[in-house]
């Protein structure tokens, strides 16, 4: 039986339950009050969230902590630096990630507070006040992004890539330093260590090897972000890794000619950019004769794969909304108008 998902408090009613003798009720209450955003009611359910940051329930303190997050609520960030010592680790690695989003840059005290805390403590403390530190402070916080390299945590050292390909290579070739923290990662003994290091640092247009990559592609390996799996396809579009050819074929097409895999179409991409007769025939295929989703996906691989000969048929379905994606079909023409590399 279908069931109608109930509204979210009222602010009244968010005042009264957050009375209740139940943490749960209270609870429901904080998180109802964060999802109104900003609204004229919003300094009336920020005051309220405020005050049950102080709550005894930890259950209660950490959906505040969310909620104010959500409301944009810039104005307690010093109260959610006190929570930053609070008895519950479940508070304070929600206080330190509230943090990382409502506090201003150049805030020298914030900084301060997270630096000591990507330096010791538990380790979910330690990667989100990491995390909260390089967003705060971009390239300023590259010290302790490499030395994050060397944390005993598989998952802050992870986050370590991930945050040196995000804010530290910019601008140009990468120095030494640099190449030397993602060539050290790919040999990380943490597999997904060695995976994000292999998709950062070829993305990069570096020599590091691909095994772990091909490891992801073929099912050996399970990434633990779900875009590594898109990125890793589109890495394997521009070649040399033919061990996972096969793989791919089989993950594309099927034993029978059907695949269910959820990457089908982005996989037929890429095997069709490596010049598979298969993988083109497909796209051309779903082009032509494939109802709405199909069509669109196989429009969007088209775009993905190059394929230019396909132009005309994609400059036919334009205006055909009923037939196809229009902003998915526009950013394939973009795509197959630019030049490739």
């Amino acid at each position: 039986m279908f069931q109608v998902a109930p509204l979210p408090r009222t602010l009244e009613a968010a005042r009264r339950d957050l009375s209740s003798p139940k943490p749960e009720v209270r609870a429901d209450a904080a998180r109802d009050l964060g999802q109104q955003g900003q609204g004229d009611d919003a300094p009336a359910r920020i005051e309220l969230l405020a005050a049950a940051l102080t709550d005894a329930s930890p259950l209660v303190r950490r959906r505040a902590v969310l909620a104010l997050a959500d409301v944009d609520a810039t104005g307690v960030v010093p109260a959610l630096l006190g929570l930053f010592a609070d008895p519950d680790l479940g508070v304070r690695q929600m206080a330190v990630l509230a943090v990382g989003e409502l506090a201003q840059r150049g805030d020298e005290e914030v900084e301060g507070r997270l630096l000591a805390l990507a330096r010791a403590g538990d380790p979910s403390i330690r990667y989100q006040a990491l995390a909260a530190l390089a967003g705060l402070t971009g390239a300023q916080a590259r010290a302790e992004i490499l030395a994050a390299a060397r944390d005993v945590d598989p998952e802050i050292r992870e986050l370590s890539v991930r945050l040196a390909a995000e804010h530290l290579t910019g601008g140009g070739a990468l120095d030494p330093e640099l190449e030397r923290h993602f060539r050290t990662a790919v040999a990380d003994e943490a597999s997904r260590v060695a995976l994000a290091a292999e998709i950062e640092g070829l993305t990069l247009g570096l020599d590091v090897g691909c095994q772990h990559v091909i490891g992801l592609l073929i099912g050996r390996l399970r990434p633990s972000e779900a875009a590594d799996e898109r990125r890793a396809i589109a890495l394997a579009a521009k070649g040399g890794m033919n061990a996972a050819v096969p793989a791919l074929r089989r993950r594309a097409f099927g034993w029978f000619g059907i695949s269910l895999d959820p990457y089908r179409w982005p996989i037929r991409a890429a095997l069709a950019r490596l010049g598979d007769a298969r993988a083109m025939k497909a796209i051309g295929s779903g082009i032509d004769r494939g109802r709405w989703l199909r069509r669109t996906l196989a429009v969007e691989a088209a775009g993905a794969a190059g394929l230019v000969a396909l132009l005309p048929r994609l400059l036919r379905l334009r205006g055909r909304a009923e037939l196809v994606d229009q902003d998915v079909l526009e950013q394939a023409l973009t795509a197959l108008s630019a030049p490739r590399v």
